[in-house]
């Protein structure tokens, strides 16, 4: 049970991420150049990402911590 509590939040967030990664890089990158402009929207997108999975297991921390 106890290991649901980080599951189920970093799976959402590895699936919300992705989509939100590819939903940035085509708003800041609409015609897909390559060079600058597609290195910064791979960083914002999968910045993002990465935030999203960071902050998902620091939530599940607190879950965790809380219910002892």
């Amino acid at each position: 049970m106890r290991a649901l509590i980080y599951v189920i939040p970093i799976s959402i967030a590895v699936v919300i991420g992705a989509g939100g990664a590819l939903v940035i890089q085509a708003v800041v990158n609409p015609s897909h150049d390559s060079g600058l402009l597609q290195n910064v929207a791979n960083i914002l997108g999968w910045g993002f990402w990465g935030a999203l999975i960071v902050g998902s297991v620091f939530m599940a921390r607190a879950i965790d911590d809380n219910r002892e």
